[in-house]
């Protein structure tokens, strides 16, 4: 994982599946310290986008999609597959794979955070 592709406020996790969010960012190293629990000194990794994920940030299920209403995310095929809803269609943007991308997405298109429920 490459420190250009976070933001402040991404979560991350670290080694021990303990959930971090990215609060500093500099020239050559971001700090991630665990949400809840002692701070740890173990490396950060990127955490898989699954249904959980998508269900904490309110997804709707529905069939073999997930949605809300900006996104539909197809969950069968090879990895998640974002489509962006715009004017009644949906239009296949790109495939992610981690909870950071989808939280850089949804920032990028509506200037707010993508907030758990």
């Amino acid at each position: 994982m490459n420190k250009n592709e976070l933001r402040f406020g991404n979560l991350l996790q670290d080694r021990l599946g303990n959930l971090c969010r990215v609060e500093e960012i500099n020239k050559n190293e971001f700090k991630a310290p665990t949400i809840h629990g002692p701070i740890t000194a173990i490396p950060n990794k990127p955490i898989i986008l699954t249904e959980t994920w998508l269900i904490k940030f309110g997804f709707k299920k529905n069939n073999n999609w997930f949605s809300n209403d900006l996104f539909e995310i197809d969950i069968e095929s090879r990895g998640l597959h974002v489509r962006l809803i715009m004017g009644g269609s949906s239009k296949y943007l790109l495939h992610i794979k981690y909870v950071h991308q989808l939280q850089n997405l949804y920032f990028a298109l509506t200037g707010e955070e993508l907030t758990m429920e």
